[in-house]
């Protein structure tokens, strides 16, 4: 039965993954000055697996043993600037100002400055347009426009100087314009400004663990990296046990600064638990308040079974599938156990009931990505499987479509 069902298994496995991520535009993320890396936990040398294969059990009681060192010293949430509308600003004509027989410019120009092009969510740019003359006794108007958008973010009827704060939640990058005009849409406009970027930045979230599958009790450690240091931030990375009914998922490890967060967790029985990092405020709940992003999960295993197993995928893709393979220590074929991978979105795409090595030809998502595990485990299209006899990295991949 374990042979039929593989060999009809293989027959679908060749197809393309799902159309998720559509056309996204990648934002340049600009490093800031660089800080010390904060201390983070010491790696436990972890001992090697026993040979015994024996049957997986979870406990849903047991718990996670973590050893960390905090650095989790408080970070002041930005403040706009007093005296400046955020969002939009809109200042009218003086209600005395009379345009009849008023002699147009002969000539106009405005420029637009921006307080900050490089910054994090939820911090505060101002936009200052300032015009070569006063735009009161005359019908225009100083407009400082989204570019991407169309919008106009503020408008000012008199005076040489037109202001606006802005801030986002999470990570945009946007340019804009000033404009001397009688509308938004630039009728009659007499002046154009440059057009300046402001980035709110984001960061590439990854998680590693140094064991994927070990014996009970040991330890492995758990590293968030950043590709950018995120000390300037007002968030944290944290790492996150999300096992239900097991784990400190309300006492995740925290880290405020540099690009790395490790923490080294152990287990007193035989288990699989799952693990994140976020990116957002500092919280004793999951998810946390002002997530930015969260990376893929890791899975660890806690096992006697003696069962290891390895993933390896492209990390990018042209124009068409990849081949994604997975690695155990030893033949399935004698077990009740199969080689099987999985899409973390949940779909499992690849299953093999013999042999030690299990392949499939996969398209990923474009950007953001996809993200894959394997397991040796019993038979099952859930993630996680059922009776994980051990886990393996986390790889992540990317399509991209080159015409």
């Amino acid at each position: 039965m374990k042979v039929n069902r593989l060999l009809s298994l293989r027959g679908g496995l060749s197809r393309r993954g799902d159309a998720r991520g559509g056309v996204w535009r990648v934002l340049p993320l600009l490093a800031l000055a660089a800080a010390l890396f904060a201390a983070g936990a010491a790696p436990a040398a972890a001992a090697g697996s026993t040979s015994a294969r024996s049957a997986h059990t979870t406990s849903t009681t047991s718990t996670t043993s973590t050893t960390n060192s905090t650095t989790t010293a408080a970070k002041p949430k930005p403040v706009p600037p007093t005296g400046i509308a955020v969002g939009t600003a809109n200042v009218p004509k003086p209600h005395t100002t009379s345009h009849v027989g008023v002699r147009p410019m002969t000539t106009w120009t405005v420029s637009l400055s921006v307080s900050a092009m490089y910054l994090w969510p939820t911090q505060y740019s101002t936009l200052t347009a300032t015009a070569s003359q006063d735009v009161g006794p005359t019908p225009y108007f100083i407009y400082i426009i989204n570019a991407n958008t169309g919008a106009a973010v503020a408008a000012c009827g008199s005076g040489t100087t037109c202001a606006v704060t802005l801030t986002y939640p999470t990570p945009t990058y946007d340019y804009f314009y000033a404009i001397i005009a009688t509308s938004s849409a630039g009728a009659n406009q007499q002046a154009m400004s440059a057009e300046p970027g402001v980035e709110w930045r984001g960061i590439q979230l990854t998680l590693a663990a140094s064991l994927n599958t070990l014996p009970v009790g040991n330890t492995s450690t758990l590293t968030a990296t950043s590709d950018t240091d995120i000390s300037s931030s007002p968030f944290y990375i944290q790492i996150w046990d999300t096992t239900a009914g097991g784990g400190p998922l309300n006492a995740p490890y925290t880290c405020g600064t540099g690009t790395t967060c490790s923490v080294s967790v152990s287990q007193s029985v035989a288990t699989t638990h799952a693990f994140v990092a976020t990116f957002a405020y500092d919280s004793t709940t999951y998810p946390p308040s002002g997530l930015q992003t969260t990376s893929a999960t890791s899975y660890v295993t806690w096992t006697a079974s003696g069962w290891t197993i390895s993933l390896n995928a492209p990390a990018q893709t042209i124009n068409g599938p990849e081949t994604i393979t997975a690695t155990a220590n030893g033949d399935v074929g004698p077990t009740p156990y199969y080689i099987q991978i999985f899409d973390e979105n949940g779909t499992r795409i690849a299953s093999c009931g013999s042999g030690s090595t299990c392949s499939v030809s996969y398209t990923p998502a474009r950007y953001p990505g996809s993200c894959f595990v394997a397991f040796v485990a019993s038979y099952s299209t859930t993630l996680p499987p059922a009776n994980i006899q051990a886990s393996s990295n986390t790889a992540c991949s990317q399509y991209v479509y080159i015409g």
